[in-house]
């Protein structure tokens, strides 16, 4: 008798959840995503090394980035760089609407590079989850993309320090979520001499 009276209970309750989420859903008063208020600008693919450890590797693969510049005002203001992680950027891009909001304070620009064999940066293509090539998915060769990305950054969008105007680096802060905050972690470890924070 208790048991039944639980379950009806929850099944009540569960009803109740599936029925306030279809009735948001239905609603044309739902927040807006990122990708609709702050549409990118900034679209491309940074043609990253497959293998940034083994001498004379010379493959290279597209890794994909995105993001806006709509709040920026001069190529000295900062760049917020979110590191992808296990999954398309798009995704990211969306569920980051506090890198918006402190863009807007500091006039920054917000990019997003996606992870490699995630999303459409895959190095071998369709091949890329074969149990041969899976072994350049690693968090070194990960954080070696993203190192490769920021270097590149003042040809890629034209961006300079205004912390260090003699530097040739742009003044990064990396952001990320779980497995891509660890990254900005390990990366902020490994490579100190490219960012501004993390």
């Amino acid at each position: 008798e208790k048991q039944s009276q639980l379950t009806r209970r929850m099944m009540r309750g569960l009803v109740l959840i599936i029925a306030a989420y279809l009735a948001a859903g239905s609603s044309d008063k739902m927040q807006p995503d990122a990708m609709a208020l702050y549409p990118p600008n900034i679209v491309g693919k940074y043609h990253a090394l497959v293998d940034h450890f083994t001498y004379g590797s010379e493959g290279r693969f597209p890794l994909r980035f995105m993001g806006t510049d709509c709040f920026a005002t001069s190529a000295r203001d900062p760049v917020l760089l979110y590191f992808g992680n296990e999954g398309e950027i798009e995704g990211f891009y969306n569920a980051s609407g506090a890198m918006f909001e402190l863009a807007e304070q500091i006039n920054a620009r917000v990019l997003f590079v996606e992870h490699r064999y995630y999303g459409e940066s895959n190095p071998f293509g369709d091949e890329s989850w074969s149990k041969e090539n899976l072994k350049y998915l690693t968090i070194e060769q990960a954080l070696a993309d993203y190192s490769e990305f920021i270097v590149g950054l003042p040809d890629i969008i034209g961006c300079s320090s205004r912390l260090d105007p003699s530097s040739r680096l742009c003044d990064v802060v990396t952001f990320g979520g779980s497995y891509g905050g660890m990254l900005g972690a390990w990366h902020r470890y490994k490579y100190p001499h490219l960012t501004v924070g993390t």
